[in-house]
């Protein structure tokens, strides 16, 4: 085993972190199985070196308000440089890299050049196979190309990546950071004032699914687990899904400006962990699934107010049961207050204070953030049921009419005499009176001057599915064609024998694209019949018959027919070469089209793309395919 070192580049300080990473698809690594271990092979090992954690304990002394339990480590790893790869007898392969740190808790990984390709999966686990992250698949590839997984408890974990023969070297990804966890992450049992993650909370806390929370079902669906990545570290923080006056779903989370104050956010490895919650009013024993979005853009925060508000790099899928919440931006002081939160990373809880709520009459000072906040900007609570700890931090405060009226910054942690600071949703409003700090913009686009907003079911809790047949004008299917989807979906297919492909588990009311390739044997068809047709055609002796067939003849892509199409085609049929360089061999476009001008429709359709607007119940596409150079159908549609 040949063991490799890397340089430890230290960083500063980084906030607390829950023990798991990006819900995967399932599946089982190769390195697991008998075949793998009964060769006994030596993995490689990358041996991360033990930070510096004595100055880690005091860069924590220095911001008690961040539990601290990880330590960047900047390392660069990738296929070349680490790792091995081990081929299978089908011609699939996979690569596999042990990473060990002394003494860890836990060890996380950052990727960045992260591509997927279809039928790729990665996996993270720990060396005895009780922790399992993955299969992440090309649905986890995200527009920056970084992904994160972790974390994985002990000090040693694997890292797998199979590709099937045909995505050979296809897929991509380098290592950029490896997160040293030096506390305890917690087990379901375990009850520490160092531990974060499943378990972690103390147990006066309340399972949202307790009967305090059964008056707020629909809004305890619109909180959700971040997991707030920064250039410094990792830490925990609860948010708020907010409706707006426009009412379209636009997934803007509200959380608390102290998750970035002081460091460098990296927004699009921001992970938003939704239903992470127990099923019943009890603990469960073993830690529930939940449903994950990677990624996010800043929309506005102020560090005097607190507030953080982000818009999530996609639509809430309708699988994650969200809810969007109402918002109370009056002066109007709560007569209950309610706060459904992740205290430590754990899963959802629910805390209540059934008396008044009281506004803050006396500056606070928060020595941690080097800040004191004026009179009036906080409500104050008291939770009579549960409790609230670090990870709470903005959590929304929901008022008797179970409307947010505004979002937790701090205050006093005991389970029997918690007081909650909240930042008032009514002072940060018109924050600092600039579109970047404050809420109005975002959450009042239409203009409405609204002082309260109902909540809403996400209206893309609604699945569809885009089905579509594929044949050439002829009526004969087109198996093998290469069909993916892009917009507010990702996945990708390849027609049947008959044509046919369906994708399914789509949001209803979503703008989807539609790509499709074949692009192999483009003799096929091609011959001295279609010069002769395509020739008629320029010479305007004879017209060809169809849109479809003008499409076939221009191949060279000019968006017209012409003397340098047959030259690419006599090149072709005398083997000259071997393709058209400029088109596919075919080429897909929607059937039964109204083209404007029939006998010129070449500028007015894209090839290849179909994009489906709003898209509201099931439907079935009917795709037309043209073999580029073949004007008289005679290519073969299997071939």
């Amino acid at each position: 085993m040949r063991v490799v070192y890397v340089g430890l580049l230290m960083a500063g300080v980084l906030a607390g972190l829950s023990a798991w990473g990006q819900q995967g698809s399932g599946g089982h690594p190769w390195g697991l199985t008998p075949y793998y271990l009964a060769q006994n092979q030596a993995i490689e090992t990358v041996s991360l070196p033990v930070p510096d954690l004595k100055t880690a304990l005091e860069e924590d002394a220095q911001r008690p308000d961040f539990y601290r339990i990880s330590v960047p480590i900047p390392t660069n790893l990738d296929f070349q440089s680490a790792g091995q790869w081990t081929e299978l007898p089908n011609g699939d392969r996979f690569w596999t890299l042990k990473l060990h740190a002394s003494d860890a808790q836990g060890l996380a990984v950052l990727y960045e050049d992260f591509y997927l390709p279809p039928g790729a999966r990665l996996f993270m686990y720990s060396p005895d196979g009780q922790q399992v992250l993955g299969a992440y698949t090309h649905k986890h590839n995200s527009r920056t190309n970084r992904f994160l997984t972790g974390f994985v408890h002990g000090h040693t974990a694997l890292i797998e990546y199979f590709e099937p023969a045909s995505q050979r070297s296809q897929g991509t990804f380098r290592i950029f950071r490896v997160d040293y966890a030096y506390k305890p992450l917690a087990e379901k049992s375990a009850q520490s004032t160092q531990n974060w993650g499943f378990g972690a909370s103390w147990p006066c806390h309340v399972n949202a699914a307790c009967p305090p929370g059964d008056t707020l079902e629909p809004q305890k669906r619109s909180v959700c687990h971040i997991r707030v990545v920064v250039q410094q570290g990792i830490g925990d923080f609860t948010g708020t899904l907010l409706n707006n006056t426009n009412k379209n779903a636009t997934p803007y989370v509200l959380t608390a400006y102290h998750a970035i104050d002081g460091y460098t956010p990296l927004w699009d490895l921001w992970r938003f962990d939704f239903l992470y919650q127990s099923s019943t009013c009890t603990n469960p024993a073993a830690e529930p699934p939940y449903f994950s979005l990677l990624g996010c853009d800043l929309k506005a925060g102020r560090r005097e107010n607190d507030f953080l508000l982000v818009e999530l790099f996609q639509q809430v899928p309708g699988n994650f049961q969200a809810y969007f919440a109402g918002w109370d931006r009056s002066t109007s002081i709560p007569a209950r207050s309610t706060f459904i939160h992740h205290p430590r990373g754990d899963i959802k809880k629910i805390s209540v204070d059934t008396l008044p709520a009281v506004i803050q009459n006396t500056p606070i000072n928060w020595p941690q953030q080097n800040l004191v906040t004026p009179t009036q900007h906080h409500f104050r609570v008291r939770p009579k049921i549960g409790a609230f700890q670090e990870g709470s931090s903005g959590a929304a405060l929901f008022n008797q009419h179970k409307l947010v009226v505004g979002n937790l910054h701090g205050g006093l942690l005991h389970c029997d005499t918690s007081i909650a600071y909240f930042a008032r949703l009514a002072l940060a409003w018109n924050g600092g009176g600039a579109q970047t700090n404050r809420l109005r913009d975002w959450l009042d686009p239409a203009n409405k001057d609204s002082i309260t907003l109902s909540g809403m079911e996400n209206p893309t809790n609604a699945l569809v599915a885009i089905a579509g047949s594929i044949r050439t004008e002829g009526g004969a299917p087109i198996p093998g064609v290469k069909v993916w989807i892009t917009g507010n979906a990702g996945d990708t297919l390849v027609s049947d024998a008959s044509g046919e492909f369906v994708f399914t588990d789509l949001l209803a009311g979503g703008t989807y694209e539609l790509h499709f390739l074949k692009d192999n044997n483009h003799a096929n068809g091609v011959s001295t019949q279609d010069v002769i047709r395509i020739q008629r055609q320029i010479l305007s002796i004879e017209s060809l018959n169809s849109p479809y067939k003008q499409f076939a003849a221009d191949v060279n892509g000019s968006k017209s027919v012409s003397t340098l199409d047959l030259v690419l085609i006599r090149r072709l049929i005398l083997s000259i070469t071997d393709r058209f360089p400029d088109v596919p061999s075919w080429q897909f476009l929607p059937a039964n089209y109204p083209f404007t001008n029939p006998a010129n429709p070449l500028s007015e359709l894209t090839p290849n793309q179909i994009v489906v607007p709003n898209v509201s119940q099931h439907i079935t596409l009917q795709v037309i395919g043209v073999k580029s150079g073949d004007v008289n159908e005679s290519a073969n549609p299997a071939q």
